[in-house]
């Protein structure tokens, strides 16, 4: 078997918002796995320089479900350490009523679900912030909330999205990067600028 991506050595530089693009099925997701310590083995190795904490300074929103279903969303934020005002505040930056934290994780639409769990990413203060498609789950208010909420917390640390409609990146952000996908092994091989 081959491996799925194969990148011996990539430098990436940039601030606040970056969006990345590449075929569907080609690894953006897994490469976000992959930098989040989702896997984590012999065959899968990921390194930073300067060394980065994967499991405590990298936070990543995916289709996955982040959220503890047996809390409510305040169960949820004051499990992170977000309370009160704070919580209200965080609540009402992402565009939602401040009555949300009262509701049970699964009466939450899947945009309102995203929002929540970016908000409490987002409180952790992570040093990369890696967001897999999150966009494509929002209108197009929303999707102003959420950039501005984005920008606004995070102006210079960095935030990645995954993003595939080439109008949404360039909306997103001037730093855009590319998976290179080699043709015959579907094997990633190099991540370049846009």
């Amino acid at each position: 078997s081959h491996p799925i991506i194969d990148i011996h050595h990539v430098e990436l530089d940039w601030r606040g918002l970056a969006a990345l693009s590449g075929p569907s099925g080609s690894g953006k997701t897994t490469l976000f796995r992959l930098m989040s310590a989702w896997y984590d083995s012999p065959g899968s190795l990921c390194e930073f320089e300067p060394a980065l904490d994967r499991y405590r300074k990298i936070r990543f929103v995916g289709a996955h479900e982040g959220l503890m279903p047996w809390k409510s969303v305040s169960g949820n934020m004051s499990t992170r350490g977000i309370r009160g005002s704070a919580a209200e505040a965080m609540l009402l930056d992402l565009g939602l009523s401040p009555t949300v934290g009262q509701l049970a994780v699964y009466e939450l639409s899947y945009g309102m679900y995203k929002r929540v769990e970016l908000g409490i990413a987002i409180a952790e203060e992570p040093e990369l912030l890696l967001l897999d498609e999150f966009f494509s789950s929002v209108d197009d208010a929303t999707k102003l909330v959420v950039r501005e909420y984005i920008m606004r917390t995070r102006p210079t640390a960095p935030t990645w999205i995954i993003a595939h409609e080439e109008a949404l990146r360039r909306w997103l952000s001037g730093s855009q990067y590319s998976l290179s996908v080699d043709e015959g092994t579907r094997c990633v091989t190099a991540i370049s600028r846009l």
